[in-house]
């Protein structure tokens, strides 16, 4: 891990960027509220899309002269024919449906960026790329499951000339095809502006696998395509949200049930950097909708913005609940429970409101991954451990962690790839985790939000 930390330390060292205080207390709060236990260490390859994220937010420079761009034709996208389980797999069907085929290249210093679909709708410009070398590609680390994440370009978008549009809740994806060529998917998060149907796309980048150079691509895209399938209220409701021991005043901005994702915007004014992020959604049947985790914009210029990706809702549905949670509080004891896995679905009841349903657990040399489903409200993933005969929990050593979300059926994959490739897996017998019943649903501040 050493080449990994420096290079990201060398990376952010001079960068000019505060963590926001709510984000800082709310790490402490998390961290406090963990057991005390043993455990490997986890790496989430979220972490490299936060980097890369804050890397960007900084970076101005002057590019050359850009390609035209071309008509735009729909096309199969090629992203997903690799072997590689990507990130989004599920989501193949809406992206072929809903995409144009581009084909527009640049070429500099040995590398070719192809700018190859484009899928965009009102709540995620998504898209897609070649990036091939004439040498081998550099590697910052090697054979861990994010290699290609970090080795993936710092590709900055604008669109109409602005590169400021995209909020929290933006994810990278990316797999090698071949020692020279890099396959890579790119999510934005376009829900806090309006964008006009038809918009200029430019992408720009002055460094790839490690070599300066100037790379620009320019294009036209339309969304008309995807409204057939979208529906997109700005209902700009206020509402005071009353917890014991603060008051937040909201703005729901605007909500969007989408193909790429459903989103629902939230904003508030606030002077001290805490904000509201804790709620629960229901559909207009009172059936749950996951809240999908995400991370979190703090304060600018005295106000917070932040958007939410929900699943288990669709254009049918015709109106959303959003209720509010409020946190118990710090000294609630946790309740250690365990399940054997003899036979698989196994139930785990989070807390009153919700479990999970283990529906397949897979075990490979190093690696495990577990499929499982939400029902009710689960307001956050569960830290899963697993356990001996005995109960004893078992040290896997060092972990790193992909998850991905099925947004078609509401399946969720965690996988996990151990450092030790010999690692004994035949030892887990049971899998454990620790109750949410530290929260509360403030169902009497319920807010309704209506779609027709």
């Amino acid at each position: 891990m050493g080449d990994f930390d420096d290079l990201v330390k060398s990376k952010i060292k001079n960068e000019n960027w505060e963590t926001p205080k709510a984000f800082d207390k709310s790490i402490s709060t998390s961290l406090d509220k963990l057991e005390n236990r043993k455990t490997g260490r986890i790496i989430s390859r979220k972490v490299i899309v936060i980097v890369a994220a804050i890397i960007v937010l900084n970076v101005t420079t002057v590019f050359a002269i850009t390609p035209q761009g071309k008509e735009l034709i729909k096309g199969v996208v090629d992203f997903f024919s690799g072997k590689y389980e990507q990130k989004y797999i599920s989501d193949k069907g809406k992206f072929d449906e809903f995409n144009k085929a581009i084909g527009i290249s640049v070429e500099d210093k040995g590398i070719k960026v192809t700018l190859d679909n484009i899928a965009v709708d009102d709540s995620f410009l998504n898209t897609f790329y070649t990036i091939e070398s004439t040498e081998p590609i550099n590697k910052v680390e090697k054979d861990t499951p994010w290699t290609a994440n970090f080795a993936a370009p710092f590709l900055i978008t604008s669109i109409n000339g602005d590169d400021r549009y995209s909020g929290n809740n933006n994810n990278l994806d990316a797999y090698f095809k071949s020692d020279k060529v890099l396959k890579v998917m790119k999510r934005e998060n376009i829900s806090q502006v309006n964008i006009n149907d038809t918009f200029n796309l430019k992408i720009k980048c002055d460094e790839i696998f490690g070599k300066k150079g100037s790379w620009e691509l320019t294009t036209k895209v339309n969304k008309n395509d995807v409204k057939v399938d979208t529906t997109s209220v700005n209902p700009n409701k206020k509402a005071t949200i009353n917890l014991s021991d603060y008051q937040h005043n909201i703005n729901i901005d605007k909500v969007i049930l989408s193909p790429f994702g459903n989103q629902i915007v939230i904003s508030e004014e606030t002077s001290n950097d805490r904000f509201f992020s804790l709620f629960a959604l229901f559909d207009d049947k009172g059936n749950s909708l996951d809240v999908l985790n995400t991370d979190l914009a703090g304060s600018r210029y005295g106000k917070v913005t932040n958007s939410y990706e929900f699943i288990k809702a669709n254009k049918e549905t015709k109106f959303i609940t959003l209720v509010p949670i409020e946190w118990k509080g710090e000294n609630i004891k946790k309740k250690l429970i365990l399940k054997e896995l003899y036979n698989l679905p196994v139930t785990l009841d989070i807390s009153k409101n919700g479990k999970i349903i283990i529906q397949d657990i897979q075990f490979d040399k190093n690696v495990i991954k577990i499929n499982y489903k939400k029902d009710g409200v689960v307001v956050y993933d569960p830290s899963l451990n697993f356990y001996d005969e005995k109960g004893n929990e078992i040290d896997l050593g060092e972990t790193y962690l992909v998850d991905k979300v099925d947004r078609e059926n509401g399946t969720y994959t965690e996988i996990r790839t151990f450092a030790n490739n010999n690692v004994n897996l035949s030892k887990i017998k049971k899998i454990g985790f620790y109750s949410q019943d530290d929260y509360k649903i403030l169902r009497d501040q319920a807010i309704k939000i209506d779609f027709k």
